[in-house]
């Protein structure tokens, strides 16, 4: 139910989305339909807020390769840059060595916000 709110709520206001998030964030043992719906929010939803909290609901979850995976590649899309460093945070946390080459490239590109950069050297080096 939470997981197909989810997906419903996406063009719905960022706090209805919000709240679907929360909602799955508290489910004690959420499946893997719910993992994707936070993962498919963390990714996509336009709602940096909603976002992060998506992620903050993850974080319990680092121990699934899915989880892992979903972040690492939401990671190359994210714009901004709070995000960005949440979302690196996490994948330091979980030891995810798969996403090493995504840090190297992100600690050098120019584009980055510095804050960003140096966040992800600082992963590269705690992986």
């Amino acid at each position: 139910l939470v997981g197909y709110s989810l997906l419903q709520q996406q063009q719905g206001p960022a706090n209805d989305r919000l709240r679907e998030v929360l909602l799955a964030a508290q489910a004690e043992k959420p499946g893997a339909k719910i993992l994707d719906e936070l993962i498919v929010a963390l990714a996509f939803d336009p709602s940096a807020n909603v976002r992060l909290r998506a992620l903050e609901a993850l974080y319990a979850h680092s121990d699934h390769a899915s989880v892992r995976a979903g972040v690492v590649a939401a990671l190359p899309r994210e714009q901004n840059p709070l995000v960005q460093l949440e979302l690196i945070d996490f994948v330091a946390t979980a030891r995810d060595r798969e996403a090493a080459p995504l840090l190297e490239r992100m600690s050098r590109e120019d584009t980055v916000d510095q804050s960003v950069r140096t966040a992800a050297r600082r992963a590269l080096a705690q992986l």
